[in-house]
């Protein structure tokens, strides 16, 4: 969800935050690597395990992610 960099989805943030807004949340305009977990052959696809405390994330151990942004906890 997000920015894809380098593709047709760029953009995509400023369509988001007003709706992510209400949830406290704000997408970020880049892309999410990770050299060292990941889950098939290309660091763009991390496994994230850390997440700041938020209500939308209790109870989430990981997410397989694919190309996405990074985003930012925000005061609602």
């Amino acid at each position: 969800m997000g920015e894809w960099h380098g593709s047709q989805h760029q953009g995509v943030a400023e369509a988001l935050n007003p709706l992510a807004a209400f949830f406290g949340i704000q997408f970020n305009k880049d892309t999410v690597c990770d050299p060292d977990d990941y889950w098939v052959s290309d660091l763009r696809y991390p496994i994230i395990q850390v997440f700041l405390e938020h209500y939308i994330s209790t109870g989430i151990e990981r997410i397989y992610y694919y190309t996405g942004c990074s985003f930012e906890k925000r005061q609602i």
